[in-house]
């Protein structure tokens, strides 16, 4: 073996042994990015190797960490947002970017937070200076009528006009936090801040936003109307359905109290007639095949069982002459009984003594 062999033999060897421990760096390397909860920068290094297919199961593992850090700071920054903690939310935000800077999910809940922190400040601002305007509607008429009785009183004066000139002030803030709610959906506020506008001062009008509010309010009472429809239609159904499972199952109590409902809710329907006709039937059978059946039992001389059967048909039509007739006579008829035997115990006592 010539010397050039040898050498690169050398090489070739010690090329070997350092690729696995090349590996071990790497590998310890991104353990601690990931520990650190720095996943993108572990995801880096990964991506960094010569051959990267290497430490594919490195990278499952990192991301699979990255995906349920994510996970768990996206739920409780928007805990925070629910209850307008917006530096709770900010924070977290930013410690989880430091993390996954790449996160298209913390990106969004990013601008949103900061949306929704504006918006909450565009609101509450609107609020304060919504009870200033109504102070100085209800102020300033107070403050004029003391001018005219008071004239002389020059510090009423110099209030009132400085009331006024607050007003027209006021009225272009109020203008500005109009458009700005309505833009944040914030539709109430934008709608009373531009009331009060107009009220402070008759002169300040944005008859474009006007017009989309009233847009607006219409949507919302067509929805709501549409709404309540819907709700009482399935509201209808399900009594519907409760009524067809009480007639299979021939609990006809039950379904008289469904029918009754369903007139009270939808009277005006065609197929309620359908319905309580039918029902109608299903209960003059079962009167009728009660009655018969009790007459056959109190004909035998089984007179209890007769009773408790007409009496079981009795809430289903507590007006039916002929099984109220039927009930009172066999009542009689038991009463009797009970009379005669009470009165034959008696006679027999009598006599044994």
């Amino acid at each position: 073996m010539n010397k050039i062999t040898t050498i690169l033999l050398g090489f070739f060897l010690i090329g070997c042994q350092s690729i696995p421990g090349n590996n071990n760096d790497v590998a310890a390397q991104v353990d601690v990015l990931q520990h650190a909860k720095k996943y993108d920068s572990a995801l880096n290094v990964i991506d960094q190797q010569e051959q990267p297919e290497l430490f594919e199961s490195e990278r499952a593992e990192v991301v699979m960490a990255r995906n349920i850090y994510i996970e768990g700071q996206t739920q409780l920054i928007k805990a925070a947002l629910k209850q307008h903690e917006w530096y709770k939310a900010r924070v977290l935000i930013q410690e989880s970017l430091k993390a996954a800077p790449s996160s298209e999910e913390l990106l969004e809940l990013s601008t949103q937070t900061a949306q929704m922190e504006q918006s909450f400040i565009n609101e509450k601002l609107a609020i304060q200076s919504l009870a200033e305007g109504q102070y100085l509607i209800n102020s300033i008429p107070t403050f004029e009528a003391i001018t005219q009785s008071v004239p002389d009183k020059l510090k009423y004066r110099r209030e009132l006009n400085r009331m006024q000139q607050r007003s027209q002030q006021l009225a272009k803030t109020l203008l500005d936090y109009a458009h700005v709610n309505f833009k944040n959906k914030n539709y109430q506020t934008a709608q009373n801040a531009l009331d009060i506008s107009v009220q402070l001062d008759p002169d300040s009008s944005a008859p474009e936003l006007e017009q989309q509010l009233d847009q607006y309010w219409q949507q919302k009472s067509q929805q709501e109307r549409e709404n309540t429809a819907r709700l009482r239609r399935l509201s209808i159904q399900k009594v519907e359905n409760q009524l067809e499972a009480a007639l299979d199952e021939s609990d006809l109590l039950k379904a008289q109290k469904l029918m009754a409902k369903l007139w009270d809710m939808d009277a005006n329907n065609p197929i309620r007639f359908e319905q309580q006709r039918y029902l109608n039937e299903a209960l003059a059978n079962r009167i009728e095949t009660g009655l018969r059946r009790g007459e056959d039992l109190y004909n035998d001389g089984s007179i209890a069982e007769a009773l408790t059967i007409w009496k079981a048909l009795l809430p289903l039509q507590p007006g039916h002459v002929g099984l109220n007739e039927r009930i009172a006579r066999a009542e009689r008829f038991l009463a009797n009984i009970k009379r005669l035997k009470t009165s034959s115990e008696s006679d027999s006592e009598a006599s044994t003594q």
